[in-house]
């Protein structure tokens, strides 16, 4: 019962930030440069070590020009390899809501992109309370099995990024997503595994 309780009272309280959040996060677009064409990228808000850290240093290193902050916790281990630039912002602080509301591209490992809270926002987003950004979905992994909670309409993003061809074919064919959402590109991490100048062919094992 107090668990049910303490569950009603935080998606209460998810809920009327979001109303609250959304007229200032749509006047910090017109009026703070920050927030503007932003691109907002995680992974679970504690850690840099995956396709979202990978997709993020891309874009710094390659694309400056792009306004691109990532969403880790002060504390974290991985805070340093995300500092430079220094386009970063503390997960669940006022800060993350308002870019949350306020971003162009919600990206990231996990099936709410960027989101101050994974699991609910993934809910409230089926009763269409979501952030304005469009979703792309990076993954942290292949899938391989039949993950129902990544099922559209349950999961409804704009673009699932998929890193094998099988994997591809099985989520385009079960999955449910309308025509052009799920994409075969290979993921962000993939492309740190070797340098621009090696020319040998290589096979990787690397056990999970």
């Amino acid at each position: 019962m107090i668990r049910w309780i303490k569950t009603i009272i935080r998606y209460t309280g998810i809920i009327v930030l979001h109303f609250l959040l959304l007229p200032p996060a749509r006047i910090l677009r017109l009026i703070h440069s920050g927030y503007r064409a932003l691109w907002l990228i995680s992974e679970r808000g504690y850690d840099a070590r995956d396709n979202g850290y990978w997709f993020y240093r891309y874009l710094r290193t390659d694309h400056p020009e792009i306004n691109a902050y990532y969403v880790i916790t002060k504390d974290s281990a991985d805070r340093d390899r995300v500092s430079f630039g220094r386009k970063t912002v503390p997960y669940g602080s006022l800060r993350h809501f308002l870019m949350y509301y306020a971003a162009d591209y919600l990206i990231g490992t996990h099936v709410q992109p960027a989101a101050p809270g994974t699991w609910t926002f993934y809910r409230l987003s089926r009763y269409g309370i979501r952030a304005r950004g469009r979703q792309v979905f990076l993954q942290h992994g292949i899938t391989i099995n039949n993950v129902k909670h990544l099922h559209y309409p349950g999961l409804r993003i704009n673009l699932f990024l998929c890193g094998a061809r099988p994997e591809y074919e099985h989520i385009q064919s079960d999955f449910g997503h309308p025509e052009g959402v799920v994409q075969y590109t290979g993921f962000p991490r993939y492309d740190a595994l070797y340098g621009a100048d090696q020319r040998e062919r290589e096979i990787l094992l690397m056990p999970t």
